[in-house]
């Protein structure tokens, strides 16, 4: 499995086990400080939802969290067999405000990931909030490829919504449960991102 394989390729582990009668793979650092990957399987098949967002909180493969559940639900919802979550930046952390800039510098091993699971993905539904699309800016700037990766998945990309946000003068899409409104996109259908929406997030 291609999980395997990059995991092997940095010299990490691949965790198993089973969460409310769920199949759960993950893959951390050696020091369970960052999460590369979550995988969450119900049921044979190919058809992959994946979830981008910000960065992984407790959600493991023998647990998960309120967002993982949302994910899980989206997921299903849209006839999908399993779930992989990824996010922009790696860092374990349950507080969006204990995360800068720094976090969200390019890590290679988390970006043979990503590119990895979005290639595979019927859908990928990106969520990753101000803070992630100034992170996703970021390594764009930084290696201008990473572009590519999204260009060449485009016709995959859904969202809540695109929002610009004023004071920071950035377009982004929502985190899934934003800081002060954790249930507002609960019951929100997702939709396809634009040609228009996605050049403004790229």
């Amino acid at each position: 499995m291609w999980i395997d394989d990059i995991a092997t390729k940095h010299g990490l582990a691949v965790q198993v086990a089973a969460y409310n009668g769920i199949a759960g793979v993950a893959v951390f650092n050696q020091v369970n400080t960052e999460r590369y990957v979550l995988e969450k399987r119900w049921q044979r098949g190919e058809r992959i939802f994946v979830a981008f967002m910000m960065n992984p909180s407790k959600a493991a493969h023998n647990a998960t969290d309120p967002t993982v559940d949302q994910m899980l639900t989206l997921a299903q919802t849209h006839e999908c067999d399993a779930l992989h979550v990824i996010n922009v930046s790696s860092i374990i952390t349950g507080n969006s405000n204990a995360l800068n800039a720094s976090h969200f510098q390019h890590n290679t091993v988390n970006w043979d990931f990503i590119e990895e699971v979005v290639k595979n993905a019927e859908i990928v539904f990106i969520s990753w909030g101000i803070k992630g699309q100034q992170g996703i800016n970021q390594c764009i700037a930084y290696l201008p490829a990473v572009r590519q990766v999204f260009v060449a998945i485009q016709e995959k990309l859904f969202a809540y919504d695109v929002l610009v946000a004023v004071n920071e003068q950035i377009d982004y899409v929502p985190h899934p449960r934003p800081i002060g409104a954790f249930n507002r996109y609960v019951n929100t259908p997702i939709r396809r991102i634009t040609a228009t929406e996605f050049q403004r997030l790229f």
